[in-house]
Parts: C-alpha cells; sequence; structure tokens
C-alpha cells in the first residue's frame, strides 16, 4: 500500500490520467442509464390463463381451477398459487422461487408442459395461455376524445395504436371500447316456423363461411393451387346466405328468417372525457424502456396525429415528466449541498486544500456511475437519493489525508515529501474508515419485503462512490497536493527564517489575514467552550454516561409510545389518482355510468371549491363504467396539477373528494387511491380456509372489526357476490325423450349466449360471429322458459316439460391459495388519525383473537404495511448485527485489541438519539427510510470514534499518560471530528428544508443522518472519553480486588 501511494504521488501522468478516464467513463455510464421514478421490482410470477366461454365463477372453479391445481402438486421451484375463476374465466398467478433467469424459464418450461397435458378439461375450455407476467409502468395517459360515432372513435384509436407501435413503443393499452361482433338473432318463432334449430343455422353459417385449400392442378407449364373461398366479412353478405331452399325453387335467406347486427359486443362500456365519448391510451414502459424517452415519443405524436375535425388527443399524463422534475429536485438539492460543503470546508481548512478536497467529489460520483451502468441499473430517485447521502462522506477520507499532507508541510517538508509521508501516515485508519462505513451498508442488500426490492439499489452506489473516494483520496489527491504549496507566505517564511518572517510581516495578504482571524476564532472556540465542558464531563463521567443512557431508554419509549409515530412509508404525493367502485355483479349498466357521472360532478365541484386564483387542482378526469368488461364496475382517473403548483397534498385532495361524494348507494367497494400504486395496502388480512361460508363470515366479521378502528378509511373485502343463477335441471321426463344434461346445456347457452359460428380476422380485430336468440328474447326468467328444447330424433318439447329452474345467488369471483378458499380484508388508514401498525397492535390485542376463537377452522394472515414494516425491520436487524460484527473484526485487526473497537462502537446507539430528536424537531413521523438512514450512520460515526482513539494511541505511545492522552486528543482532532460531521450534515441541508411534496419520500432518511450525525459527534466528543476512563475504572478496581493494590491507569 505505501509503495502504490509514494508511487503515485511521484508519477503525475498516472494520476491525472486515471482520474480523466474516471471522469469520462462515468459521464457516459450516467448518460446511457435508463431513467425512472423508482427501481424496477421484479415479480417472478407467471400467469396462466384459461377461457371457459359464458361458465360461471363456480363452474370454473371446478372444471378447470381445481384440476390445474392438481396439475401443478408437486412442481419444484414454486412457492405460491393464487387461483382465481371469474365468469369465462380461470387465471393462476405462480409465484416462482428466487432463481437464476436460466432457472426460472426451466420452471415456467416445465409449469406450461403440465397444463398442456391436463387431459379431463371440458369441451369449451380454449387453449390455456402460460406467461412470465411482465412488469409495466404507465409513461404516458392520452385520451382520443370527440363528438365522434364509436366505430368511428374506435377505429382512431386503434389506428393511433398502430401508429405509436410503427414509432418503437411496444406496449400500448387501450381503455373504453367494446370489442366488434355480428349477432345473428333468430327468434324462436321464426325457428319453429321453418322447423329448424339455432345449431342448424349456426351449421349453415360455419360451413358457408370458409376459405378452403383444395390442392393444386400441375401442367408443364405451371403449377396453380387451388383455393375455395367463401369466407363472408360482413353482416351484409350474412344477409343474403341461403339457409333454406324449398321444392319449388324458393329460398329462406338468413336475412329474411334473423336480424343481423354488424356491431359491439353487449358488454356496456362507456368512456368519456370532458362531456365526450372518449378513449384511454396508456402507454406503458418495461424494464428495458426509458420512459422520459418513451414519454416524448408518445406525446410528439400525439401532437402530430392527424385527425378528423372535432376529434382531439389530449395529454392526461405524462410521467417522464414526475421522473424529470424528481431528478432536477435531487440534483438542485445536490448542488446546493456540494456549494454548501466547500464552504464548510474553506471555513476549517486551507483554500487550496479545499478546492483539491472538493475536487474529489466528482471523481468518486464518475467511479459510482461506471459501476451501477456495468450493472444494469437505471437512474432514479432511490440511487439519486444515495449520491446525496453520500455527498459529505465521500470528502472525510480525502479530509484526512489532506489534513495529514498539510501538516507535513507545515513541518517544513517539501511539497512532494510532505505527500508522500502524509498520505502513508493515514493510510491504514483511512482504508479502515472507509471498509467500515462500506460495511454499514451492506445490510440494505438484504432487506426482505416488497421495500427491500426498492431500496437494493442505494447500497450499491453509495459503496460504489466510497471505493471511488478512496482511490481518489490515496492515489489521486496526494499527487496533486505533491505540487501544490499550502502554506501561506507567512508559514513559508516562518521555515525560512526569522530575516524572511521580518520581511514579509509589514505586508500581510489579505487571504493570510482571514485564515489567521479564523484560526485564531476557532481555536477560541475549542479552548474556552470543548475543553471546559470536556473537562466537567470526565469528572463526573458516571454521570455523563449515565444520562446518555438515560437519554437513549428516553428515546426508544418516545417511538413505543406513539409520542414519535412510526409509519412505514410517508403518503407519497400523486399527480394520478384513481376512484373504483364496483357494484354487486348483474347491477345495470346505467346505473354505474350515472354514479361514475356523479362522481365526475362531485370532483368538477371540488375543484371549484379549492380554486385559490389559479384554477382548482384537478387538470381532467377520465370516466370508464364498464371496467375490463364488467358493467358493474367504474373507475375515474384524474390527473392533478403538479405538486409545485398547488399548496394541498394529493391526499388532501382525494379527502375531500371522498368527503364531498359521501356513501355511494348500493356499492359494495368505493376505493380512492394513487393511479398505478405499487406499496402494500395500509391495512391487508387474508382470510383462509376450507368451508366457503365459515371462511366469508370471518372476513365480514374482521371487515368491521376493522372500520371500528379509529382513523381506518374505506374497509372492504374483496368478496364480490355475483349474478344471480338460474341452474337448470333436466327432469325426468327430458331423460325419457332422450334429451342429455349436453344437449340440453348446448341448447340454451346457443340461444342465449350464442353459439360462436365463426371468428373471422377483420382487419386489425378479430371478430365473433354469433347465432343466438334476439336481444328481447333474452331477458327474464320468463324467456327461457318460453323457450323449445329440441329432442334426438328432431321433435320439440316446451322447456318446463324437460327441464326444472331454480333461482340461487352466484360468485361473481372466487378466489383461491395454495388449495383454500382466500378472501383479503383491506383498508387505508388517515395518518393524522392513527399509523398502520397503531391499528394491527389494537387488532392483534382485541378483534384478531376473538374471532380466531370463533372461526378455529379459518386462517387470519396479517400483511398490509405493518407486516411489511415488520419483515423489513426483521431482516435489516439481522443484517445489521451482521455489519456490527464485520466492524468490530476490521476494528479489532487494526487497534489489535477486543475492548477498544467495542468503545469505538459505543457510539452507534447515540445517533439514534439525535434522529429521534431531529424527527421530533420536523414535526415529522419516524419510517422505514429513517431506520435505513440509522444503518448508514453507524458506519460514518465509527469513523469519528475512530480517529479519536487512534490518536489517544498514539499519544500514549508517545508516553502521555492516559488522562492527559484523552485531554489532548479531543481538542487536537475536534477539528476532523467537526468537519467531517459538519461536511456530511452541510449536504444533507437543503434536502431537509425542502418542501416540495416530492421530496417528502426521501426526507426522512436525510433527517436520521443529519440528526443521529449531529448527537454521535457529541458522543465521540464527550461520552466516548467518559466511557474509556470508566472502563479503565473498573479495570483498575478489579485488578485491586485480585490484588489488593490499585494500579495506575497506565497499568491497566
Amino acid at each position: 500500500m505505501r509503495y502504490l501511494v509514494a508511487a503515485a504521488a511521484k508519477h503525475p501522468v498516472f494520476a491525472n490520467l486515471l482520474m480523466v478516464v474516471l471522469l469520462i467513463a462515468g459521464v457516459w455510464g450516467y448518460g446511457h442509464m435508463r431513467a425512472e421514478t423508482f427501481p424496477d421490482v421484479s415479480t417472478e410470477i407467471a400467469t396462466v390463463t384459461f377461457v371457459y366461454p359464458a361458465a360461471s365463477a363456480e363452474e370454473v372453479e371446478q372444471g378447470v381451477i381445481l384440476r390445474a391445481e392438481e396439475a401443478l402438486q408437486g412442481l419444484e421451484g414454486i412457492e405460491d398459487v393464487l387461483s382465481v375463476a371469474r365468469e369465462g374465466v380461470a387465471t393462476l398467478q405462480v409465484e416462482l422461487k428466487e432463481a437464476s433467469p436460466e432457472e426460472r424459464r426451466e420452471v415456467i418450461a416445465e409449469l406450461k408442459d403440465r397444463i398442456d397435458s391436463i387431459q379431463d378439461l371440458p369441451e369449451d375450455v380454449e387453449e390455456p395461455t402460460v406467461r412470465e407476467l411482465l412488469i409495466e409502468l404507465p409513461a404516458a395517459l392520452l385520451v382520443i376524445h370527440g363528438p365522434a360515432e364509436e366505430a368511428t372513435l374506435r377505429g382512431l384509436a386503434h389506428r393511433f395504436k398502430d401508429g405509436l407501435r410503427a414509432e418503437g413503443i411496444a406496449q400500448v393499452h387501450l381503455f373504453g371500447l367494446r370489442e366488434h361482433m355480428i349477432s345473428i338473432e333468430v327468434s324462436e318463432d321464426a325457428l319453429r316456423a321453418h322447423g329448424i334449430s339455432l345449431q342448424d343455422v349456426a351449421r349453415v353459417v360455419r360451413a358457408s363461411s370458409l376459405n378452403l385449400p383444395a390442392g393444386s392442378l400441375r401442367s408443364l407449364r405451371e403449377e396453380l393451387k387451388l383455393e375455395v373461398r367463401g369466407r363472408l366479412m360482413t353482416g351484409r353478405e350474412y344477409a343474403d346466405l341461403v339457409v333454406l331452399s324449398q321444392r319449388d325453387g324458393a329460398v329462406v335467406r338468413l336475412g329474411d328468417l334473423a336480424k343481423i347486427h354488424d356491431a359491439f359486443a353487449d358488454e356496456g362500456i362507456l368512456g368519456r372525457f370532458r362531456g365526450e365519448r372518449a378513449s384511454l391510451i396508456q402507454v406503458n414502459a418495461t424494464d428495458a424502456d426509458d420512459t422520459i424517452e418513451l414519454a416524448k415519443k408518445a406525446i410528439d405524436f400525439a401532437h402530430s396525429a392527424d385527425l378528423p375535425e372535432g376529434v382531439q388527443v389530449t395529454v392526461l399524463g405524462d410521467f417522464s415528466r414526475d421522473i424529470v422534475d424528481r431528478i432536477g429536485l435531487l440534483l438542485g438539492n445536490g448542488w446546493q449541498g456540494l456549494l454548501l460543503l466547500f464552504l464548510c470546508l474553506v471555513l476549517f481548512l486551507n483554500l487550496r486544500l479545499s478546492l483539491w478536497v472538493a475536487a474529489g467529489i466528482p471523481v468518486a460520483f464518475a467511479t459510482a456511475g461506471v459501476i451501477v451502468w456495468a450493472a444494469g441499473q437505471s437512474l432514479n430517485m432511490i440511487n439519486l437519493f444515495g449520491l446525496i447521502l453520500v455527498l459529505g462522506i465521500v470528502v472525510d477520507d480525502a479530509i484526512v489525508v489532506g489534513e495529514s499532507i498539510y501538516s507535513r508541510q507545515e513541518e517544513g517538508l517539501p511539497p512532494l515529501e510532505a505527500a508522500i509521508q502524509g498520505a502513508n501516515m493515514v493510510s491504514l485508519p483511512v482504508l479502515a474508515g472507509v471498509t467500515t462505513s462500506i460495511v454499514a451498508f451492506v445490510p440494505l442488500f438484504f432487506v426482505d419485503g416488497l421495500m427491500g426490492k426498492f431500496i437494493v439499489e442505494m447500497p450499491l452506489i453509495v459503496i460504489a462512490t466510497l471505493v471511488g473516494s478512496l482511490v481518489e483520496s490515496l492515489f489521486i489527491l496526494p499527487n496533486h497536493l505533491a505540487h501544490t504549496e499550502l502554506r501561506s507566505p507567512e508559514q513559508r517564511a516562518a521555515s525560512e527564517g526569522e530575516d524572511a518572517l521580518a520581511a514579509r510581516a509589514s505586508k500581510p495578504t489579505l487571504a493570510g489575514s482571514i485564515r489567521a482571524k479564523l484560526d485564531e476564532t476557532f481555536q477560541s472556540a475549542v479552548s474556552r467552550g470543548y475543553v471546559p465542558l470536556y473537562d466537567f464531563s470526565q469528572r463526573n463521567r458516571l454521570s455523563t454516561v449515565a444520562l446518555a443512557f438515560a437519554s437513549l431508554l428516553a428515546c426508544a419509549g418516545l417511538i413505543a409510545g406513539g409520542v414519535l409515530r412510526f409509519v412505514m412509508l410517508p403518503k407519497e404525493d400523486s399527480v394520478y389518482t384513481q376512484v373504483d367502485v364496483t357494484f354487486p355483479a348483474g347491477t345495470p349498466f346505467e346505473t354505474t355510468a350515472a354514479t361514475v357521472a356523479h362522481l365526475e360532478d362531485v370532483a368538477r365541484e371540488v375543484n371549484r371549491q379549492l380554486d385559490r386564483g389559479e384554477g382548482g387542482p384537478f387538470v381532467g378526469i377520465y370516466a370508464t363504467a364498464g371496467v375490463d368488461g364488467q358493467s358493474h364496475v367504474g373507475r375515474l382517473v384524474a390527473a392533478l396539477k403538479p405538486a409545485e403548483q398547488r399548496t394541498m397534498h394529493s391526499e388532501q385532495i382525494m379527502s375531500a373528494w371522498r368527503e364531498a361524494a359521501g356513501p355511494v348507494v348500493g356499492a359494495q367497494q368505493v376505493r380512492f387511491g394513487q393511479f398505478g400504486g405499487v406499496w402494500s395496502k395500509d391495512i391487508e388480512l387474508k382470510v383462509r380456509g376450507e368451508n366457503p361460508q365459515r371462511v366469508l363470515a370471518a372476513t365480514n366479521a374482521l371487515v368491521q372489526a376493522v372500520a371500528d378502528q379509529p382513523g381506518t378509511l374505506d374497509a372492504s373485502s374483496d368478496f364480490l357476490p355475483g349474478k344471480r343463477e338460474l341452474r337448470v335441471r333436466l327432469t325426468e321426463l327430458g331423460r325419457i325423450q332422450g334429451i342429455t344434461v349436453a344437449s340440453l346445456a348446448d341448447q340454451v347457452r346457443d340461444a342465449f349466449h350464442g353459439d360462436e359460428a365463426v371468428k373471422l380476422q377483420r382487419g386489425r380485430d378479430e371478430v365473433e360471429v354469433r347465432v343466438r336468440y334476439p336481444r328481447h328474447e333474452r331477458v327474464s326468467q320468463a324467456d327461457l322458459e318460453r323457450m323449445w328444447v329440441r329432442g334426438p330424433s328432431g321433435e320439440t318439447f316446451p322447456f318446463g316439460e324437460v327441464a326444472s329452474v331454480e333461482l340461487v345467488p352466484g360468485l361473481a369471483e372466487i378466489r383461491r391459495r395454495n388449495g383454500q378458499r382466500e378472501l383479503t380484508v383491506t383498508a387505508s388508514i388517515d395518518e393524522d388519525a392513527t399509523t398502520a401498525s397503531l391499528v394491527s397492535e389494537a387488532l392483534d390485542e382485541g378483534a384478531l383473537p376473538e374471532i380466531a376463537a370463533r372461526f378455529p377452522d379459518v386462517k387470519i394472515q396479517v400483511k398490509g404495511a405493518a407486516a411489511e414494516t415488520a419483515e423489513t425491520v426483521t431482516s435489516l436487524m439481522v443484517g445489521f448485527a451482521g455489519a456490527g460484527m464485520g466492524m468490530f473484526m476490521i476494528l479489532a485487526l487494526m487497534f489489535r485489541s477486543y475492548l477498544q473497537p467495542l468503545l469505538i462502537m459505543a457510539v452507534i446507539p447515540f445517533g439514534f438519539v439525535g434522529a429521534v430528536c431531529a424527527h421530533l424537531l420536523y414535526g415529522i413521523p419516524f419510517t422505514m427510510l429513517s431506520v435505513f438512514g440509522l444503518v448508514a450512520l453507524a458506519g460514518v460515526v465509527v469513523n469519528d470514534s475512530l480517529v479519536l482513539i487512534d490518536r489517544v494511541n498514539e499519544l500514549q505511545r508517545q508516553g502521555v499518560g492516559v488522562e492527559d492522552a484523552l485531554a489532548q486528543a479531543g481538542p487536537s482532532r475536534f477539528r476532523a471530528i467537526l468537519l467531517t460531521s459538519i461536511t456530511t450534515i452541510a449536504g444533507l441541508i437543503p434536502l431537509m428544508f425542502e418542501r416540495s411534496f416530492q421530496a417528502q419520500f426521501v426526507i426522512p432518511m436525510a433527517v436520521s443522518l443529519a440528526g443521529g450525525l449531529a448527537a454521535a459527534s457529541f458522543g465521540t466528543l464527550f461520552i466516548v472519553p467518559s466511557l474509556y476512563l470508566l472502563l479503565n475504572d473498573i479495570r483498575r478496581a478489579g485488578r485491586w480486588a485480585l490484588t489488593g493494590e490499585w494500579p495506575t491507569r497506565e497499568e491497566v
């Protein structure tokens, strides 16, 4: 190490070349990173989807889900299986165990093989699809709207989608549009009049609308391909189709027999924007996309789109602006912090030395840019905050090295020799200090839960920056200082002799005068302020240590007692909000549409009420009645003004909207929240069991218990009663007539759902051609009972003779997890009234044991923010214990002692005192990011304590007594300890005082680090020396107990 440092100091080309290469590589690395708000979160989930047309949720469960779950039993590599049965669709979300990409692909391949091998699925189930879940985050929300017919708007929306894809945008999704369908509707009277059935009509349609290859003709000259073409594409073409031919040559065409509607599917869907029919176009970014670039492409295309008069595309959401604003916010605070840091350096150090120390910051950051880019990370709020967090830390080792070199020059050594000797003297402590800081950040790599997946990018960029700072301080900085005269003219004159000093004393420089005055002021503060306080603390060392531990216990009590609230994460301000309203399945579409329109009107009224003269907070609202083909579900997506253009947090705006809307009559669920949120629900409980009725009863009890807790909002479960079901059974007479259950089911399904005779590709649309009863004959139970059922010989029977009907309640959705029925209870919380942890504790102590006793066959699992917090904290504590062991071993090797590392690390808990006090002063709750700040703090505060104890040891080696060594070490290292703390705090001050809503997410970590560092620095200067003497007293007392003689302090 000493040889390398000396070689770098002597070789200017090497040092300068290394610096230039790192800077260029860093700029290149940052320039080639993807930009996004938060890091990608891998899901490791595979989805399996089955389509079972017209089947109820219970039929889907019995006929598909149970068979699929059985097929997946025993499959290695699977962690969890969530099965969801809805009307006509079965979905299995298969969570995979953590594995390499190759192993994950193998598991998915085996999963697909098992699904494909299921033999006993119902006949009507379509081919299942298996795919790995792709995480998509919105990049832009565009709304195409205008006074146009549905078909026109649909065509324009699809043309717009095709244009975006031509621009290289792969993930484009359209909402608020119905699918095309050709409905051939034949009444029962028409069928009986002509002696045919719906199946006969569908058979004719199916056989007459085909394109079929017919071989080829070969001659000596050429080969001609034969193809019979008869595919019908429009409703008008189907109307000309001949269904029956009479002996007299007369024909019955389909248009004579049926009404043909070439229009849209039956599902009620209506999207509206600013009072006009509209479709929402959502552009998503995957983990391979740059959100800023993707959004720019989409918005530029929207602005240049060629649309008919009156139709326009409005940009409802530009998520790249959020990223740019937030990155700009952090960068702005970073530059301000850098300026404050430099001013601190100038105040305490020589100006030239300050410049060279500060010059190491871009080198360290550039090193981080190369490493982070090579690791495949993006540029996001988390790793940018990591850079701000480490801004003041990266200069610590440069300060130590620079001060050491400066001291050697003050002793009269030439700059080159001073650089070599000064750097080598502190190379080992600097290496140890950086290593302990790195070890302190390592636990953040292993944090469990969703928070761990988000925070994992921070320790890498911090560690990479620290590595860069170590390289710069040992191999670049000494070279620059080897060619820099750091002493003032007066100092140089003093080293040259009395004559030179007298010659220059008559003309002192301005810089020298300022520097001398600053040094004089600082030394006066040390001698008149610190030294008397230090002497007092040492004389009363037992009281000093006791007071410190009492403050530690008091701060722990403030959190445990709820005086300082603990929340998983502060509610982040969002520019995009969402309201979902769900009615019982089967609710008329008109009811959903009216409710959505009412909620939109309420939002407009709230916007007027919140108008402060510059317009209200709402920018636009896209409203949809009929979400994902479910006519009983409505959704409103609202865009707000950017946070800096309003005075209210988005949560406050949503609360005003919720309060103004009041209870929605008849709705099962009404939820207000952020658009596209990824965090856990505040309150979430899973209820699981074998008996569906018992699971439901326990769930209802839990919903009431959660709703009764003060501060909870929108308490509900995901149990959704479905449409009432008419269950048809074959009578004994029907069996006698030879009618089978399968035949009866086919005829009922064809009459009311429709027989899919043909599925054709018309342009970009896949169009179903269905044969069924007219709309007015498939409305009520009476219509079912009026149908006629055909027997195997062609004769027909009234429905009531061969079948019976029973009206029973149905289920909209059935959820199963690992083979058991499951329901979920969720709720939000009002952070001004309570926290998720307090609500969870209240439930644990009251409702949960009571409900568990009432339903012993039901398992209740606590999830949500409280469980996520517990999981994260547990893993963090385990990691922190490992980091503590690592730091202890590093310090033990350095000091060749078991006791001194413990003494050095004793300052870590007192950082917690400062963090708690800082949160109380700022009036913000303690969050998981506050805890992460404490973990990062451990490595920083150890460095200050390390410097102090190292100086004590050095003085003792020179023959100074213990008490004198401690008394001299504090003042001599006061500047270094104070400067390393002040520079770190200075780098964080702009962010701590940032009032923007967008910064509230990361501020708690900065507050923890700054407040904890301030308290720990105080502990290093006063508490550590008191502990040192106290331990010395204890060891002396132990020796006296053994020998009967009091040893001197130096003897123990």
